[in-house]
């Protein structure tokens, strides 16, 4: 890992949860009331940020114990999590420090933003105009409207058509290894931010462009703040 520059893209894609927000406190509440009105017991947050990066439904089906979302037992826990949380998803939740500076930089030299989550698509609109954060992006690709999630490399690249930027002249930004493998499947470069919800490890030996702490330091090593 070195502190080698970011070249300043056309287009920047930035995952969600873990990247641009902590976000984490207000899944783990929802997911946690959700179990517990239906009768399960109740987890913790530490084990919550293990299962996220992969969709709602995953981390359901995770919390089951299985990797099988397509389970009954799944939808009927889902229902119930994405009620709480779509209410509730900016409560606990904040912008880590120096995206806004981030985003409003890029916005200055022309950059073409857009949001890319594994959040479904009314609870990632949930959280991005609860924290403000919605204005500052030209696109949100959630599986609601690429259908497909991360890390099918298609993902990617309907972001790419939609902002109409070559893979080369676009960058990833996120810290899960949905997010590596996406960028890497369509062509993408990519930065792996190592202090977000990812695994570290994994994320490390995953082969990214570039590793980072969070998005300040990406703007930093881009040049474009202080």
């Amino acid at each position: 890992m070195t502190d080698a520059p970011i070249a300043v893209p056309h287009a920047a894609l930035f995952d969600l949860d873990g990247t641009l927000s902590d976000s984490l406190p207000d899944i783990h509440w929802a997911l946690d009331a959700a179990r517990r009105e239906l009768g399960l017991p109740g987890v913790s947050i530490d084990a919550v940020q293990t299962w996220v990066g992969c969709g709602a439904s995953m981390l359901v089906a995770r919390s089951l114990g299985h990797e099988d979302e397509h389970s009954p037992d799944v939808r009927r826990v889902l229902d119930v999590f994405l009620r709480h949380y779509e209410a509730h998803s900016d409560e606990r939740s904040t912008v880590y420090p120096g995206v806004v500076a981030a985003l409003e930089a890029l916005r200055v030299r022309g950059v073409k933003l857009a949001v890319t989550t594994n959040k479904p698509g009314r609870a990632a609109d949930s959280l991005l105009r609860g924290l403000g954060l919605l204005p500052w992006f030209d696109l949100v690709v959630t599986p609601d409207s690429a259908g497909v999630r991360k890390p099918a490399a298609a993902f990617m690249r309907f972001a790419l058509d939609h902002l109409h930027v070559a893979a080369a002249d676009a960058l990833v930004i996120g810290d899960g290894m949905p997010d590596v493998e996406a960028a890497k499947g369509a062509g993408v470069p990519v930065v792996a931010l190592l202090d977000g919800y990812g695994n570290r490890a994994a994320l490390l030996a995953a082969g990214a462009n570039y590793y980072a702490a969070d998005v300040a330091e990406v703007a930093r090593r881009m040049g474009i703040v202080a």
